[in-house]
This record gives C-alpha cells, structure tokens and sequence, in this order.
C-alpha cells in the first residue's frame, strides 16, 4: 500500500529516534521538542506534545531502529512495516505451537481464524502496529505455560507487559492458573509475588530512559486523565448526565466529571469482579485462553475509554486457541469485523461514532442476544416434543390395556 491509515508507526519512528540517535527519553521528551524535524509534521497534532505512552521492550526495539535508520523517514517507514509483518509470521508460528498442546488436532482450523482475519492482515501488515510485537510474547507465554514452565512463561508475560502495557489486565488470571498447584495461603502469597515480581522486572527495563518519577507521566496520565474515543457506554452516561440536569441537580458542565467518573468506576469494578469470577471457576488449561479473552473484550467494550479498530487484534489472538464454536469467539471475530468498519468509517467522515455508527459497532452483542433467545426456544420445543409424544403413547397403551379387557 502506498500510505497508512495511522500515523503511530511515524510515532514509533521519532520515540524511537529520541532513544536512539538524539539519546533522550521519548518518556519525558515529545515531538514538539523537535518541531523542524521531517516526521513531526506526519505525527498526528493530538500525539506531538505527549510521550511515549508504550513499554520498554517497544522502545528499546525503537532505538535500534532510530540508532541505524534515523533520518530516513521512507527506511523507517518500512522497517516498521517489516518489524509488524515478521511479528505477524512468528505469531503465526506460536499459535501453532501452542495450539498442539491446547487443541491437539485443531491446528489448522485455529490457525486460519487468526491467519486469515482481514483486520489482522491490514493493521500489521499495512499499518505496522505494534500489538503484533505484544501478542508475540502473550502467546509464548501461553505456549510455555500449557507445557508446564512456569517460570519462563512469566518470564515471557513480563515482556508482553514491557511491549504494550495491555496484557497486564490478564496476568492476574494467567498466573493465578499457574500457581494451580499449590493451594490455601500459599497460593494466594506466591499470585502476590509473581505480581510484585512483574513490577520490579517492568521497572528495571526503563533504567536505560529513566529521568525520575517524571517517567511514569504518560502511564499515570492514561489512568487518570481518560480521553475518550469509541467508548460505548459514553452515551449512558452522557444521557445520566442531561436527566440530572434536567431534575434540578445543577448545570451539564457541573454534573459531568461526577457522572463520568461514576460510570468508570463502576465498569472498572466490573472488569475485577469479571477477572475473579473467571479465576474462582477455570479449571483447565484449555479454558484458560477464552477466559482471558472474556477479559479483553469487556475492557475493550466498558472500561477503555480509547479503543481502537486494531485493538480487537488482541481476543482474537486468544480465542484462536479455543473452541470455534463458543460464543466468546464468535464475538472475538465479529467486533474485528464492525469495529474497523465503523470507526474507519467515522474517520473517514472527520467525526466520531454517531447512533448508526454505534448500531454496527454493537451488533454482535444484538446478534449474541438474539441467537442465545433462539437456542433456547429451541430447546423448550425439544423438551416438550418428547413429552407430548410419551403422553400419546402412554394413550395408546392404556387403549390396548381396555381393549384386552
């Protein structure tokens, strides 16, 4: 293709310059710190005053990248198309691998769901987005996991965490499945220090651009300071907020930061009681990976107040390890297909997502309401066929039995 739909990978290429060819920290500094420089102008205006909001391993891949190719902007361009391409190819592979120890035999049809999906193909391999590079250590570390070591699949869980922070919503349920073995107290402190232990290791990869507690800004800003793109349950709370005004509670403007911070508290609160809920009922490994996804899907659909058409890359990775037939999965590959549609759409448009552009978004939930409603009345008519056909042949004997007589 001869252009991209994003410019977070013109992103990636000047973080990755400011590690590697300026020797600054893309934690503290920004694009407008180099405003004469030839990719700022193609950097988003909403990205050029923040830092890197992306983890040390991506970044330490950057700097080489910024380190060998900086100045180049057409290079740079294509190495990180080339980074997200043989990220797709090596996940391809794992998938694989890990696919013989969680669905032995079903290789193949996994394999394709993941391989084949056209939101995978376009976001990495044309738009070069580094969630490929995060999935690579998400499904070792599953991989590692299934075959019972333990310690190196925390180990690749880890670098997930340090590629793009979003995997750590599922470490808390991944680690509690590998401290299976032990029980009581023990295992709840051995989940703690597996946690503390991801900290620290996460911690010790920032060293090479760490400039104080200033570092954490961009991390401690997306938890506190929300942006909001895409976010379903906006229009609730938008609606919450007008009814209140409308009763006398005080103005919109005034009524807002309350109503919002309610309803992110409150899908926040959701999304642990859904991750503990997953946890108190997983019982083997091969229900591990559509858990997980459950777990994305509801951050993706309630709690991320920024969600992107090439977010859904990451259940889709997960559910290709499971059933086909779940209906977690069926969601998983739907939301790649009306995501992209909807909010390329709106891009397209130079708006946001309106009603109409949320109806395509959310249609798989409405198709999940209406097939689960389906299943069921066809389970009521299977149960009561058989009863109607015992009563007519209970009939027919008692006839017999008269006749006899």
């Amino acid at each position: 293709l001869p252009g991209v739909f994003t410019t977070d990978l013109f992103s990636y290429a000047l973080y990755g310059e400011i590690a590697g060819r300026f020797g600054g920290s893309p934690y503290v500094q920004t694009p407008n710190d180099f405003p004469t420089h030839p990719l700022y102008l193609l950097i988003n205006p909403l990205w050029r005053d923040a830092p890197s909001v992306y983890g040390p391993v991506w970044i330490a891949l950057s700097s080489v990248v910024g380190a060998t190719l900086g100045g180049h902007l057409l290079a740079q361009t294509l190495a990180y198309r080339l980074i997200a391409d043989a990220c797709h190819w090596l996940n391809l592979g794992l998938l694989w691998w890990a696919l013989r120890r969680f669905r032995p035999g079903a290789e193949l049809r996994g394999l394709t769901l993941y391989a084949w999906n056209p939101l995978v193909l376009f976001e990495f391999a044309a738009n070069g987005h580094n969630d490929g590079a995060m999935l690579v250590f998400l499904l070792l570390a599953l991989g590692l996991l299934v075959r019972g070591r333990t310690l190196g699949s925390w180990a690749a869980l880890v670098l997930s965490i340090a590629t793009k922070y979003t995997t750590a919503l599922i470490f808390p349920l991944v680690w509690w499945w590998a401290t299976r073995q032990v029980q009581g107290w023990r295992r709840v402190a051995l989940w703690a220090a597996g946690g503390a232990g991801t900290l620290v290791a996460v911690a010790a990869l920032y060293l090479p651009w760490w400039r104080g507690l200033d570092t954490l800004g961009p991390v401690l800003y997306w938890l506190t300071t929300p942006l909001y793109a895409n976010h379903a349950p906006i229009g609730l709370a938008i609606w919450l907020r007008d009814a209140l005004a409308a009763m006398g509670f005080g103005s919109p403007d005034d009524l807002e930061p309350w109503v919002f911070g309610a309803q992110r508290q409150v899908v926040r609160l959701g999304l642990l009681a859904l991750v503990a809920w997953e946890a108190w009922r997983l019982r083997q490994a091969t229900e591990l990976p559509l858990a997980c996804a459950r777990v994305l899907l509801l951050f993706l659909l309630a709690v991320n107040t920024w969600v992107l058409p090439w977010y859904y890359t990451w259940p889709l990775a997960l559910v290709a390890l499971g059933p086909l037939r779940s209906r977690t999965t069926w969601l998983a590959v739907a939301f790649t297909l009306t995501a992209p549609v909807s909010m390329y759409w709106a891009q397209a448009s130079f708006s946001s997502l309106d009603v109409r552009g949320y109806i395509v978004y959310l249609a798989p939930l409405g198709g999940l309401l209406l097939g689960e409603l389906g299943r069921r009345a066809l389970d009521a008519l299977r149960t009561r066929t058989p009863r109607a056909s015992l009563a007519v042949a209970d009939d027919a004997s008692a006839v017999k039995a008269l006749d006899a007589r």
